[in-house]
């Protein structure tokens, strides 16, 4: 019996409950944390689908599910940044994914409303170097796609229109007066795994014992969403600055954050443990 085909559907209202817990292991289906990571998820896509229409697409093979790929579009960089894309172990995810991401490549080569009825100039994704998106990198590298910059390996681009220059912007994120001083962690729900990444970076910062608030914040939640900055699954806010920093080394990640709260002239103590 010969191999089944791959047909590939944009994300929609209707078929949005087939993908929930796609990536989230068996074994942590119940976990709290992935519950609430896949809640907010589920509201982060749905506030999108209405937005742009389409959010995303899904691989069937067969009648199952076996992969999909999340994107936002950025009408005023007039790109696409590439939130995720995953796919089930099958013996065929190479396969897949290419199939996934070739298709969302033509679908940006058309004219949309939200970039004026043009092309998009080109998609970008950041593929942070967590143990789950191991080899995203070389994938997507593999299928034309380039490096930013030197200095970062892992913010990706792939042009579509000759004038694309794409530039990492740590611009300012719009913070309330009753955030001013305060460490603001910034949870990424377009990924079921936002809760939990968002829990383990506090966590972290909890260990410097600051003399400063750490508050948690849902960017899409806000009234002006953080959208011209390529996506960490998570981010650190102090001051309106968003911070740079290595979440995988914790001595590193933790000097960052001492080096950032200075940097922005503010008192603190610092008490690690």
């Amino acid at each position: 019996m010969g191999k089944k085909s791959i047909k590939v559907v944009n994300i929609d209202k209707y078929n949005l409950e087939e993908l929930e817990g796609l990536c989230i292991p068996d074994n942590k289906l119940d976990d709290p944390l992935f519950i609430e990571g896949n809640m907010l998820w589920k509201q982060w896509i749905r506030k999108n689908l209405n937005k742009y229409n389409s959010i995303g697409k899904i691989a069937y093979q067969g009648s199952g599910v076996v992969g999909s790929i999340h994107y936002i579009p950025k009408p005023k960089q007039k790109v696409v940044e590439i939130k995720c894309l995953f796919v089930k172990e099958n013996g065929e995810e190479e396969e897949i994914k290419n199939i996934l991401l070739k298709n969302t490549i033509n679908d940006f080569k058309s004219s949309k409303i939200y970039f004026g009825n043009e092309p998009a100039l080109g998609l970008v994704t950041y593929t942070f170097p967590f143990q789950r998106y191991s080899g995203q990198a070389e994938f997507f590298k593999e299928n034309g796609f380039e490096q930013v910059s030197e200095e970062n390996p892992y913010l990706l681009y792939y042009p579509i229109n000759g004038d694309f220059d794409p530039e990492l912007e740590y611009a300012d994120f719009p913070v309330d007066d009753s955030d001013k001083d305060k460490v603001l962690i910034l949870c990424n729900a377009s990924c079921p795994f936002c809760v939990k990444d968002t829990i383990e970076t506090l966590d972290k910062l909890r260990k410097l014992n600051m003399n400063m608030s750490l508050k948690i914040k849902i960017p899409f939640e806000e009234t002006e969403e953080l959208t011209h900055v390529y996506s960490m699954p998570t981010c650190i806010v102090i001051n309106d600055k968003v911070v740079e920093f290595s979440i995988m080394d914790s001595d590193k990640f933790l000097k960052e954050i001492k080096e950032a709260i200075k940097s922005e002239g503010l008192v603190s103590t610092f008490d690690e443990r």
